[in-house]
This record gives C-alpha cells, sequence and structure tokens, in this order.
C-alpha cells in the first residue's frame, strides 16, 4: 500500500503491567483495533519512527473530548460537503404530551445534510397501539421535507417493530443476523424526494 507506514503496537493494561502484542502490525493509524484485554481502563501505545501517541478509554470527564473529536470531523466534512447543506445539521426533538401536559414518548432524530436520521422513537407502554408513533413519524417527515431532505433513515431492531417502519413506507436496506441475543439489527429508509 502507497504512503503508509508500518506501526509497531502493543497493549499495556494499567495497573498490571501486563503487555498484549498484536499478531501483526497495523499499516495505519486509522486501522487500529483495540483489543479485548482484561483491565477496564488499557492504553494502545503506537510508536514509529513519525508517531508517538498513546490511546485511552476515557470513563468520565468525556465532554470536552466528544466536542474536540467533533469539531475534527466537521472540519473535514466542511471541505467537501456545499456550504448550503452543510449548515443544516440540527437537532430534531418531537415530544407527545396527553391532555394534562404529561410527556408520554417522543422522537429524537437530527437532520443530516440532506437527510432526517431518526435515532429514537418511544412511548410509553400505555399509550402504543392509539396512532401516537405515527402521528411522530409524520410530523418527522414534514420536518424533513420542510428542510428539502431527500430520505430520512433509522435503525431498529426485531424485537422493537420494524414491521411498523415498513408500514409507513419505510425499506429495509441492510441487515446484520444474530446480534443483542439472537436478534436481528434492521436499518431502513424512506426517500422522500429525488
Amino acid at each position: 500500500m502507497p504512503n503508509q507506514r508500518l506501526l509497531s503496537c502493543h497493549w499495556e493494561t494499567l495497573g498490571k503491567g501486563n503487555r498484549y502484542w498484536p499478531r501483526q502490525p497495523f499499516r495505519t493509524a486509522a486501522f487500529l483495533a483495540v483489543a479485548e484485554v482484561p483491565a477496564k481502563v488499557y492504553n494502545l501505545f503506537i510508536s514509529s519512527m513519525e508517531v508517538s501517541m498513546y490511546i485511552q478509554m476515557l470513563e468520565e470527564n468525556k465532554e470536552q473530548t466528544k466536542e474536540t473529536i467533533l469539531r475534527h470531523l466537521r472540519d473535514f466534512n466542511k471541505r467537501h460537503v456545499p456550504s448550503q447543506i452543510f449548515q443544516q445539521f440540527r437537532e430534531v426533538v418531537l415530544a407527545a404530551k396527553d391532555d394534562t401536559g404529561l410527556l408520554v414518548g417522543g422522537l429524537l432524530g437530527r437532520i443530516c445534510f440532506d437527510w432526517l436520521e431518526i435515532d429514537i422513537l418511544a412511548l410509553d407502554e400505555q399509550v402504543r397501539g392509539q396512532g401516537i408513533g405515527s402521528r411522530l413519524l409524520q410530523a418527522a417527515e414534514e420536518e424533513a421535507m420542510k428542510n428539502q431532505c431527500k430520505f430520512m433513515k433509522l435503525d431498529t431492531f426485531s424485537f422493537q417493530a420494524p414491521d411498523f417502519y415498513i408500514k409507513h413506507g419505510f425499506e429495509v436496506f441492510g441487515q446484520i443476523e444474530d446480534v443483542a441475543g439472537g436478534y436481528t439489527h434492521y436499518y431502513l429508509i424512506k426517500k422522500l424526494r429525488d
């Protein structure tokens, strides 16, 4: 592979000093993986003539790190995505409340460039089957159309209700079998415009 340097790596568990070496060196930092090691906190040390760093699993104080990582991704994406599309990144929060104002469920998602991604649609069990989920999906679709989204997408498990989404015009475009204790993880899309 051109323009790639070999990195030698080893895992060191903190507090124990045991080292876990990978079977083969990695070719680039982009392909580094963290092996399962018998310690909760570990560091992956990477060394070469050009690179010296460590990777640490954070258990607390994560917010500043998350924001820095997101900034790196946003800066990279800005160079590749047209500015008018890039500006459309925002959260979508839809709340379902009963006539007393009690929150009984809702939909959480985000508009990413030119699509709406649904992260969560959840309802209190006592109000399921009353059309509230359908109304939340419809409201999300209206928001997507208002923002010129080309499609909506989501993922769900076989025990959660993939047929509900299919009934509302979503199509399965991918799936992973035997996850979360023997279930199927579905990826669905609903095209809104060309």
